[in-house]
């Protein structure tokens, strides 16, 4: 192994300067936070127009682009076989496309670096949901052919690992956290006095994100709502089930989508709304619900992420997805706050994120999760 290991990472995108999604945010921070410790390198599939097949850097990181198309798959796995690397991370275990040539060169003994696939929230139930039947024989086919055999799967807590646990009897696991600097608190705008609440829904635009819930959520509240909406369109079918659903709303629900934006912009738009709205089937961190707790924006979400006891620490509202009513009595509190209530709930945010969050000691256990798994090689 070098002085400093070279960490392969197979990944949809690695886009710094665009708002996509988790796994992307994720990676740029870890590639940001220890490349003092590691050599990071990305094989992603391509931007439309973007030259491919040739490394460059981007944000410090080395970047090699793919076209998807017939021949990825086969450049995945030339890249593989030809780029030296110590340990191998592959994000999401259902991709047919990364994780699965990955898993198949492990199997076949191809592969001689450590395989640590990284499975993002994947195997919480309501995740496990969606695509049930095809994700229920992509198992099969895994547990048939021994191909989690000498393989990690990274969890990034406890409850993360015990829902691959029970999903993957026998998986080797090992916890790395996600990382998220503690960023400085933006400048608050105040809305004008009485005006209606404004609410940001800062998400890709998926099943998975339910904005169609939330939407229909707030139709059924008797408050004044701005909702702003950001965040690209990942799924064009969901998206026009949701846009069928905006165009019911009643008059005192104003809609706006905005589409994606700007890491570098997320905390001013969120410090801009009275509360953030994302109502997720499941997230295993939520790197938007975050965003706003960093931004001194109270988060009304579902109680389906890491992020608990809302209420208490006043930074907004964690509520079960199978009833509205408490959705709706909240807003109907928040909208019923004075402008100094509003200011401590603001302030119970910022104070959430600074109590929940600790940088150090998170970069410290997610190195050690990549050890264990360069380590795990031999099969021990």
């Amino acid at each position: 192994m070098s002085e400093r290991p070279t960490i392969l990472v197979l990944l949809g995108c690695f886009r710094p300067g665009l708002q996509a999604s988790g796994p992307n945010i994720t990676w740029v921070r870890v590639a940001t936070s220890l490349s003092d410790r590691y050599h990071f390198r990305f094989v992603t599939q391509a931007d439309p127009g973007e030259p491919t097949g040739r490394w460059h850097v981007l944000a410090g990181c080395e970047r090699i682009a793919l076209r998807r198309g017939k021949f990825f798959v086969e450049g995945v796995v030339r890249l593989l076989r030809e780029t030296p690397h110590d340990l191998l991370v592959s994000n999401g275990f259902f991709d047919p496309a990364l994780t699965l040539p990955a898993l198949l060169l492990k199997r076949m003994g191809l592969l001689q670096s450590s395989l640590l696939i990284a499975p993002r929230g994947e195997f919480a139930p309501p995740a496990l949901k969606l695509k049930s039947a095809r994700k229920r024989s992509y198992l099969r086919m895994v547990g048939m052919l021994g191909l989690l055999d000498r393989v990690f799967l990274q969890a990034t807590d406890e409850q993360e690992a015990a829902n691959i646990r029970a999903a993957l009897s026998g998986a080797r696991i090992v916890i790395g956290p996600n990382l998220r600097p503690l960023d400085l608190l933006p400048p608050f705008v105040a809305g004008p006095a009485g005006g209606p609440l404004r609410i940001a829904f800062l998400a890709r635009i998926d099943n998975m994100k339910n904005l169609d819930w939330a939407v229909r959520m707030l139709g059924a509240a008797d408050v004044p709502v701005v909702l702003d909406i950001y965040g690209p369109v990942t799924n064009q079918a969901y998206w026009e089930e949701c846009q069928s659903a905006i165009a019911h709303l009643p008059n005192n629900v104003i809609c706006q989508y905005h589409g994606a934006i700007a890491p570098d912009t997320v905390p001013e738009t969120l410090a801009r709304n009275d509360l953030m709205l994302l109502p997720t089937r499941g997230e295993n961190f939520g790197h938007a619900i975050v965003d706003a707790f960093l931004a001194g924006t109270p988060a009304l979400i579902a109680d389906t992420t890491p992020w608990r006891g809302l209420t208490v620490a006043k930074a907004g509202a964690d509520l079960p997805l199978n009833d509205v009513a408490p959705w709706i009595a909240f807003l109907r509190r928040f909208a019923a706050m004075t402008d100094q209530e509003r200011l401590e709930w603001r302030a119970g945010a910022r104070r959430f994120a600074e109590e929940q969050l600790a940088p150090e000691t998170d970069r410290e256990r997610l190195a050690s999760c990549f050890e264990a798994a360069m380590a795990g090689n031999d099969g021990t």
